[in-house]
C-alpha cells in the first residue's frame, strides 16, 4: 500500500529513509507512507522487491490516470473487464500498452489455516487413554500477533 500520511503516521524507520533520500514533505497528508499487509500479519515495512513493484504500479496509475483525466467515465466503460498495462517486447523496441481484459474473480475467502500436525500428535502421545476429553479448535483471528523480544505482542491489524 502507498498512501499519503501526516509526519506523526510514519515510524523512525520511515522517517529515517526519507532523511538518507534528501526528501523533504511539509503539512498534513503530504508524507509517503507503503506498507505490506498480509492477513494475519502485523502492517510491515516493503523490501526492495515489493519497493520495486510499487514503484511500477504507481508510475502506471500515473499513466492511466494522467490517460483518463478528462474522461474518467471511460474506465467504467466495458462491464467485467478492467484496463490493464501489458509489456510489449518487438525486435529490440519495448512498450507498454493498455489491453482489456476480463476482471479477475476474487478469492473465496481467507486460506484456512493448516494445523501443525507435529505438535498434534506430541499432544495426543502426552494424554493417556481414559484420563479425559482434548477439545480443541482453530480459527483466523482478526488481529496481528507478532514477537517482540521473546514475548507475544498482539494488537488490531
Amino acid at each position: 500500500m502507498a498512501s499519503f500520511e501526516s509526519r506523526g503516521e510514519l515510524n523512525a524507520e520511515d522517517l529515517a529513509v526519507i532523511k538518507t533520500l534528501g526528501l523533504k514533505f511539509r503539512g498534513k497528508q503530504r508524507w509517503p507512507l507503503f506498507r505490506l499487509f498480509e492477513p494475519g500479519f502485523p502492517p510491515w515495512a516493503v523490501d526492495g522487491a515489493q519497493t520495486r513493484f510499487l514503484t511500477a504500479a504507481l508510475e502506471h496509475a500515473a499513466v492511466i490516470t494522467q490517460a483518463f483525466e478528462d474522461r474518467p467515465e471511460k474506465l467504467i466503460e466495458q462491464p467485467g473487464k478492467v484496463l490493464v498495462r501489458v509489456h510489449q517486447a518487438m525486435n529490440r523496441n519495448a512498450r507498454w500498452v493498455g489491453q482489456w481484459r476480463p476482471a479477475p474473480q476474487p478469492p473465496e475467502g481467507p486460506p484456512v489455516p493448516v494445523p501443525d500436525t507435529a505438535f498434534l500428535k506430541q499432544l495426543a502421545n502426552q494424554v493417556t487413554q481414559g484420563e479425559g476429553i482434548v477439545e480443541t479448535d482453530f480459527f483466523y483471528m482478526p488481529a496481528a500477533v507478532q514477537r517482540s523480544r521473546g514475548n507475544v505482542r498482539m494488537g488490531r491489524a
